[in-house]
């Protein structure tokens, strides 16, 4: 499942947590508003636990790599997005 920039900005950012797993340097050079980094070397569902009781937004440069993560979140039970 995908969510666009227009349907992320109607949620409220105490429904969900975005994580952006891009490297450090990208995550810095600029990100969307309330991103968190967790690279994609180091995302683990472990690394993420503590966002469960949220919506879990995966971003990345592309989508592609976040849409797969998103989809193994899911597949786990997670309410995830790409």
């Amino acid at each position: 499942m995908e969510i666009n920039i227009t349907e992320l900005s109607r949620l409220s950012p105490e429904e969900y947590t975005l994580v952006d797993i891009r490297d450090k340097y990208a995550f810095e050079y600029g990100h969307i508003d309330h991103a968190i980094n967790i690279p994609q070397d180091e995302f683990t569902h472990n690394a993420a636990e503590a966002y469960r009781e949220k919506k879990l937004i995966i971003c990345c440069r592309s989508g592609i790599i976040s849409r797969e993560i998103a989809e193994n979140l899911r597949d786990d039970g997670w309410d995830a997005y790409n």
